[in-house]
């Protein structure tokens, strides 16, 4: 028989306080990942539910508002496609203030009334179109027309301060800022005004040398010293609108 100690049982263990501090203690397991992810659930459930559905609703809200804005420009276009009569377009600039067709329904009108030699209506329309199309090939034209029409209707201070403004301005296209730069230098001409012509057809050599409007300038070029002779011609700022069919 052999005279090796007997290991005490586990109850005995249990019940000798030494035994027990000396055994090798049980690891717990901690809470896991989807027990975590499960309490935050529980604990943020009605707020994530909540989060999703605003989320949702600007979505769908989004949505309806660009279906709707588009629904009313197609109707738009289509009235202003019916526009023909001047009646009918200046009814259709007053129904629709403030968008872009309503700018171009002030720009034909006061192409018409330019055509027809109402200038003074014409540069009030003209007006009117750059207040609503802002920037652009057609506000700048517009802003051409108003300058031309305001001169040719007595009010030549007022024009010349446009289109020189027009000249200045350094956003607009270079074919327009050459165009009003020779307007005023036209102008200038005609009302011998011989510093400012030369400062006209400084600015458009400057802006344009190669352009149409700087070869027209250089038949102004010899009345410098007198301008006394030269006489502006102004061309009709009219925008084609071709027809149906066509």
């Amino acid at each position: 028989m052999s005279n090796s100690p007997i290991p005490p049982s586990p109850a005995s263990r249990a019940e000798d306080p030494q035994a027990a501090a000396s055994a090798e203690p049980v690891p717990v397991a901690g809470p896991s990942f989807e027990d975590h992810l499960r309490a935050f659930w529980e604990a943020q459930r009605s707020r994530i539910v909540t989060l999703v559905a605003v989320i949702a609703l600007v979505i769908l809200g989004k949505g309806a508002w660009e279906m709707y804005q588009a629904q009313q420009e197609a109707g738009i276009a289509a009235d202003f496609a019916k526009a023909k009569t001047s009646e009918q377009l200046q009814r259709f600039a007053v129904e629709h203030s403030g968008n872009a067709l309503a700018g171009v329904a002030h720009l034909r009108l006061a192409d018409e009334a330019y055509e027809a030699g109402r200038f003074t209506d014409a540069a009030a329309s003209y007006g009117k179109a750059v207040a609503v199309l802002k920037e652009g090939p057609l506000s700048n034209r517009a802003r051409i027309g108003q300058g031309i029409a305001q001169v040719l209707g007595g009010d030549r201070a007022g024009g010349t301060a446009n289109l020189k403004a027009l000249a200045d301005d350094l956003a607009a296209a270079v074919s327009v800022r050459a165009e009003a730069s020779y307007h005023v230098a036209s102008l200038a001409a005609e009302a011998g005004d011989a510093a400012g012509l030369q400062s006209a057809l400084e600015q458009l050599t400057r802006v344009a040398p190669q352009s149409l409007w700087a070869q027209r300038a250089s038949l102004l070029r010899p009345m410098s010293a007198s301008a006394t002779t030269a006489t502006a011609t102004p061309a009709a700022p009219a925008v084609t609108f071709p027809t149906k069919g066509k």
